[in-house]
């Protein structure tokens, strides 16, 4: 996985030191690793600002068909749960 040293900080709750890794990605001469930190940090920018979340839904739920595992759009999914009142009714469930 690109930008390791990013996702450590992230797992850690670093998120600005994580931010600040992947920007350094994003103009980087490596496509992959690029896109990736792209993406990153425009669904942690989401998640940390809370703005326009349910713009971001399609954005968000595309992410997680490919990676159902992308934790920053995990993050913004349970935000918009919590702002619809869902988020009970889901685990309720599991």
């Amino acid at each position: 996985m690109a930008c390791d040293l990013a996702w450590a900080a992230y797992s850690l709750g670093k998120i600005a030191e994580a931010e600040r890794t992947m920007a350094r990605y994003r103009a980087g001469s490596d496509p992959q690793k690029s896109a990736e930190a792209r993406r990153f940090l425009a669904l942690t920018n989401l998640e940390q600002t809370g703005r326009d979340l349910a713009a971001s839904q399609a954005e968000v739920e595309k992410v997680l068909q490919t990676d159902p595992d992308y934790v920053p759009a995990l993050m913004i999914r349970a935000a918009l749960e919590k702002q619809r009142g869902e988020s009970k009714k889901r685990h309720h469930h599991l």
